[in-house]
């Protein structure tokens, strides 16, 4: 179980997987949980083949199918895909994600969403796109991503922008390295969040945090300091946002961040490069998940006892005062006395208990961005 550590806070790449590690010691869980629970877990994510990424939806653990967007008549292939986020409502599973299709010797990255393992249509142009978040209201499925302007992504704008049952909303344009990682609906007002370059007045670039209520943008800290937004919740009037600060002149640090209605509170001290990834609102308390040297959780701004093996937390989600936290660890084989080959393996914790995620072969690498619980 977690528990609480009491607090004065005022609020209550394929090559990237694997690494050489001087260390022979073999990464080896602690305590486990068994499939199946008494609710459906789905888990977006990726696997590292040998012969390239491959998108991931688990249920309960499995791999389910997700169709490949290419037609069987041309001489189309998907060289990778990846899937960044899942949202259930009623029987109907969403994925939002991307495939890179190689046609000829045309390469594009198009922005996918998976409805029930099915490529549903969204409206895009010639050039790249990609999806990274998905939102059911109502009858309403809101997909938040970007797309270039141009053939080449790093060159010209990006406009970005969510689909609203497939139809397309710009609501910001910049540059390739600008991002919106996170859509949430409440009483139809859609909120977004996301990072911006901006010019101080020596015109030296720094990123700012940003959220957007129906395309109004807002800042979210008016310092010249470099800030990163990951996730927005709403509960009622509050509007939670989690992120993180480079607060120190070197930026060799940054600071876990959470903006409650617009006011910050810190999560870290910055003694260490810290982030909040994710946030979940139950019962009036708040899950943030994030890392600092390792993972971390907090719930009401107070750190909670996670698994020591967990190098971070990218998603959370509660159900019945059950804590999921999605993240990974390093699996760690020794290969003589002083070193050993390493890969990270996509994990799922419910309650501070290890589930694991089927994977084609286990000594492939694999990284997971987003739980939901049904």
């Amino acid at each position: 179980m977690l528990n609480i550590i009491k607090s004065s806070s005022i609020c209550y790449l394929f090559s990237a997987f694997l690494f050489l590690s001087c260390n022979s010691k073999i990464e080896v869980p602690d305590e486990k949980e068994e499939w199946p629970l008494r609710h459906n877990v789905y888990v977006a994510g990726t696997e590292y083949l040998t012969e390239g990424i491959v998108a991931r939806l688990w249920k309960n653990g499995k791999i389910e199918t997700l169709e490949e967007g290419i037609s069987k008549s041309t001489s189309e292939s998907v060289l990778t895909s990846e899937a960044y986020a899942v949202f259930v409502s009623g029987i109907d599973v969403y994925v939002a994600g991307s495939e890179f299709i190689k046609n000829g010797s045309e390469v594009k990255r198009i922005a996918r969403l998976w409805k029930n393992g099915k490529i549903q249509p969204l409206t895009i142009g010639d050039f790249f796109s990609e999806a990274f978040s998905v939102f059911v209201s109502g009858e309403d499925v809101y997909v938040l991503g970007r797309e270039s302007t141009h053939p080449n992504p790093e060159s010209g704008l990006w406009v970005f922008k969510y689909w609203k049952n497939g139809e397309s909303i710009i609501f910001a344009q910049g540059g390739s390295k600008e991002n919106y990682k996170s859509i949430f609906v409440s009483d139809d007002d859609v909120y977004i969040v996301g990072t911006v370059t901006k010019y101080s007045g020596l015109n030296f670039p720094f990123y700012q945090a940003k959220l957007w209520k129906n395309g109004t943008e807002e800042n979210l800290i008016s310092e010249t300091t470099d800030s990163w937004t990951s996730s927005v919740f709403v509960s009622g009037k509050d509007v939670y946002v989690v992120g993180k600060i480079g607060d120190y002149p070197d930026k060799q640090t940054s600071v876990a961040t959470l903006w409650k209605n617009g006011k910050i509170e810190k999560l870290s001290n910055g003694t260490n490069p810290a982030s909040a990834n994710s946030i979940y609102v139950s019962d009036n308390d708040m899950y943030i998940a994030g890392e600092d040297a390792g993972a971390k959780l907090w719930k009401n701004c107070i750190v909670q006892d996670v698994d020591k093996d967990a190098n971070t937390f990218l998603s959370v989600f509660v159900l019945n005062n059950d804590v999921y936290t999605l993240g990974y660890v390093s699996i760690c084989e020794p290969i003589s006395i002083s070193l050993s080959i390493c890969h990270l393996q996509a994990t799922l914790w419910r309650n501070g208990k290890k589930l694991s995620l089927e994977t084609v072969d286990k000594n492939n690498a694999s990284i997971a961005y987003s739980v939901f619980v049904k």
